[in-house]
């Protein structure tokens, strides 16, 4: 069985999808996969970032941009975050795709 996947549809399951704020903060983030050739996490201003809650989503959604735009860097990062009432802090987990392109 084969199943279609585009940069539309990854577009479309991404919660999140801002300009990217890698570069300068690149000690927040883990690098999970990036193509071979290295230039995308240069410029913000000409990539985009599109967030995702889960691995597979993220994972699906790199593939996609990946055949697509031949430059994709999948991260992760967690996100610690406070509820009120509570002392401990809870953390989330991030799954990031940076293409290249504007908003």
């Amino acid at each position: 069985m084969f199943i279609r996947f585009s940069c539309f549809d990854a577009d479309f399951l991404s919660h999140t999808k801002c300009e990217s704020f890698y570069k300068g903060r690149e000690n927040e983030f883990e690098v999970l996969h990036l193509t071979d050739n290295g230039t995308i996490g240069k410029n913000n201003k000409k990539e985009v970032m599109y967030f995702y809650d889960t691995k597979l989503e993220g994972l699906i959604s790199y593939q996609a941009f990946a055949q697509k735009h031949e430059e994709a860097m999948l991260l992760w990062r967690e996100v610690s975050h406070s509820i009120e009432g509570e002392e401990k802090p809870h953390y989330t987990e991030e799954y990031i795709v940076v293409t290249k392109g504007k908003m």
